[in-house]
């Protein structure tokens, strides 16, 4: 199932709103971190969402790892092609699952970058010279875009993922790339995987060549070393 999770919200009327929003596409796990608002004050703008709000479950960012994919928003978007953190992508562009979370920030500041590290995949709406919607109206568009390509297959788990993400920063380890550009290519790699949401079948194919790639290094490294 699908959930929202909302960073330090701070008005009760976006709150409210959200809820309504998610109402309409049949979410109905809304998780809240931090809120700066009054939860019961934001059930007058909800309309038919009030249960959604009675069920909200407030959490930290750690809670979020259990889903298979996070989806973060941001208004801005990387101004260096090395920023991978704030590299995104437009609704239309992604796929998402039935153990997905679309992350929303605050309506003043958005997501930190700590916070958009976490996600697997970021996406952003380009809306023209003033590219910031409203939280809830940014909301609504996502959800329209994604709802029509809901994704079920046999998707890779978070813990499968991350052992390919592993393996794979492993492999530039033994290969002698450089520490530095090791946390790029790990960004790079949660990127790359969020949106294409390989399967288990795959993952698993491509744990077995890299740890296949690293055995064989290990043993020229091993044999030189004679």
């Amino acid at each position: 199932m699908v959930a929202i999770a909302a960073v330090e919200i701070e008005y009760e009327m976006n709150l409210g709103y959200i809820a309504r929003i998610m109402k309409n596409f049949d979410i109905n796990e809304l998780l809240l971190i931090k809120p700066n608002c009054d939860i019961n004050k934001a059930k007058i703008y909800a309309t038919h969402g009030v249960d959604i709000l009675n069920n909200a479950k407030i959490v930290d960012l750690e809670f979020l790892k259990k889903f298979d994919q996070i989806i973060g928003t941001t208004a801005v978007r990387a101004l260096s092609r090395n920023n991978i953190i704030r590299d995104a992508v437009s609704p239309e562009e992604v796929k998402v699952t039935d153990n997905s979370c679309i992350v929303v920030g605050r309506e003043s500041t958005g997501l930190t970058n700590e916070e958009l590290a976490m996600c697997d995949t970021v996406i952003t709406i380009d809306a023209g010279r003033y590219n910031t919607l409203n939280i809830s109206h940014a909301l609504a568009i996502i959800l329209y875009e994604l709802n029509k390509k809901r994704y079920v297959r046999d998707i890779a788990n978070n813990e499968e993922i991350r052992l390919l993400i592993d393996y794979a920063l492993l492999l530039a380890r033994v290969s002698g790339i450089n520490e530095h550009r090791i946390k790029r290519i790990e960004y790079s790699l949660k990127r790359i995987l969020g949106r294409s949401l390989p399967t288990s079948k795959e993952v698993r194919s491509l744990i077995i060549l890299l740890r296949k790639a690293i055995l064989s290094i290990e043993r020229t490294n091993n044999n030189y070393a004679i």
